[in-house]
């Protein structure tokens, strides 16, 4: 999870991850690919990915999946994004044929159950934890995920 207190910049090999201060997003990584889950903003255009010179911008709410497999759709990813619950999935055209990338809405409730590391943080007592919990439920809450 990253919920920077200054604006940061992730660089996985495959992209750029870019994070504003005030954003948290989590990120899932493993041989079938990333995920990026956007789990909340404090404005808008606080996290971008940068795949091949070409620039996406998450919303809270939503995921991106990258990967190296040729799937045709996002139900065939090997990638483990369908822990959590979705809905329109699509794909994303990018340049280049080497990575495939799919963005969908999340339900960030589902996240926070269904994710170990987020779930975690409904058990911490650390007040730190329990503020970007807070953030987060109402986050879901406004956008009634």
């Amino acid at each position: 999870m990253v919920s920077p207190d200054r604006d940061i910049a992730i660089n996985t090999g495959n992209a750029t991850v870019s994070i504003a201060s005030g954003a948290t997003i989590f990120v899932m990584s493993s041989t079938a690919g990333m995920i990026i889950y956007d789990l909340n903003q404090t404005k808008p255009k606080q996290v971008s990915v940068v795949v091949h010179k070409h620039k996406l911008i998450l919303e809270p709410g939503h995921m991106l999946v990258l990967t190296r497999q040729k799937a045709k759709s996002f139900e065939e990813l090997e990638a483990n994004c369908h822990r959590v619950s979705y809905r329109r999935p699509e794909e994303i055209n990018l340049p280049g044929d080497d990575m495939t990338a799919f963005a969908a809405g999340f339900s960030i409730s589902s996240a926070l159950t269904r994710i170990i590391p987020l779930k975690q943080l409904i058990n911490s007592n650390e007040k730190r934890d329990q503020i970007l919990l807070d953030k987060l439920i109402k986050t879901a809450v406004i956008l009634g995920t």
